[in-house]
C-alpha cells in the first residue's frame, strides 16, 4: 500500500486514480504527517459495503434475539405474513419519494 502527501496526491490525481482503476492499488493520504484518508477501488469500495451491511444485519439479529429472550419482543406476537401489498407498496414508495420531491431545483 502506497502512502502520498496530499499535495502529491493533487498534482497526480488522474494518473492515480487510473492506477488505483487499473491495478487495484490502495493509497494512504497523508495531511501534516498523519494518515487522513485513504483511496481505493470502487470494487474494493464495494465489497467493503457488503462486509459492513452483513455486519449490520448480524448486529440486528443479535438484537432482536436479545430483546426476545429478555421478553421485549415475542416473535409469536408477528405472523410471517404481512398486510402489505407488495405491489401497492412499491406504487406508492416511488409516488412518495420521486426525483421531483427531493431533488427540485438541484
Amino acid at each position: 500500500m502506497q502512502k502520498m502527501k496530499i499535495e502529491e496526491v493533487q498534482k497526480n490525481l488522474s494518473k492515480l486514480v487510473e492506477k488505483i482503476d487499473n491495478n487495484g492499488e490502495r493509497v494512504i493520504i497523508q495531511r501534516n504527517g498523519r494518515n487522513c484518508a485513504a483511496i481505493i477501488s470502487f470494487a474494493d469500495y464495494e465489497a467493503l459495503e457488503r462486509i459492513e451491511n452483513i455486519i449490520d444485519l448480524q448486529e440486528a439479529d443479535s438484537a432482536l434475539l436479545e430483546a426476545e429472550r429478555e421478553g421485549i419482543i415475542d416473535f409469536n406476537d408477528y405472523p410471517g405474513d404481512s398486510d402489505v401489498d407488495d405491489e401497492n407498496f412499491d406504487n406508492d414508495y416511488d409516488d412518495d419519494y420521486s426525483d421531483d420531491v427531493y431533488h427540485d431545483g438541484v
